[in-house]
Order: structure tokens, then C-alpha cells, then sequence
């Protein structure tokens, strides 16, 4: 009985492990879309680093609201941020980030 317990219990650890594996292999639609090399928060934080870099304060700023552009040859993200309630003209800017490059452009709000 003992043995048969054993076994059991073996395979039951060698089934969860396969499927840990065989689950963390593949990508999630919460990590971005299937087609996309980047995921939500690898994108988020290039965006960031960018508009930081360009002299904007993101405290300032809501969560920003990203977009996957995946038709055609050029995959990109546009990452918008908008200024926090009530905004002033021009409370806004936009982070484009090349997909197969990691390339970010910055845009300033006008």
C-alpha cells in the first residue's frame, strides 16, 4: 500500500510540473497580443523612460492608455499620456515604440 502511495504521489507531482511548463511557455493574452514581440508592461515601461527623458512629470499624468498597431509590416505601440484633470491645451503626448526594435519616438501635445 505504501508503494501504491508513493507512485501516486510521483505521478501526480511529474503531472503538475508538465503542466507548469507546458503553461508557462505560452504567452498570455494579459501579457499582449499573440502577434506583438513586447509585452503590456515591457511597452509601458519604455513609454515611460521616454516621456521622462522629454522633461514630463508623470505624476501629473493619468495611467497611460497603450494601443498595439499590428497590421501591416510596421508593428508599433502608441503609449498616449493625458494630464490629469482639468488639462490645459496641449496636456497630452504620445510615445510611439517600434515593436521588433524597441525604438522609442516621443510627440508632444500641441
Amino acid at each position: 500500500m505504501k508503494r501504491f502511495t508513493s507512485l501516486v504521489v510521483a505521478r501526480t507531482a511529474v503531472a503538475v510540473m508538465f503542466l507548469f511548463v507546458v503553461g508557462c511557455g505560452q504567452r498570455s493574452h494579459l501579457d499582449g497580443p499573440p502577434d506583438a514581440n513586447l509585452s503590456y508592461s515591457q511597452v509601458e515601461e519604455i513609454a515611460e523612460r521616454t516621456a521622462k527623458a522629454n522633461g514630463i512629470e508623470l505624476a501629473g499624468y493619468d495611467d497611460p492608455v497603450l494601443r498595439f498597431e499590428g497590421a501591416g509590416a510596421k508593428k508599433e505601440w502608441l503609449v498616449y499620456f493625458q494630464m490629469k484633470s482639468p488639462a490645459p491645451p496641449g496636456g497630452h503626448c504620445l510615445v510611439v515604440v517600434n515593436d521588433a526594435t524597441s525604438a522609442a519616438e516621443f510627440h508632444p501635445g500641441e
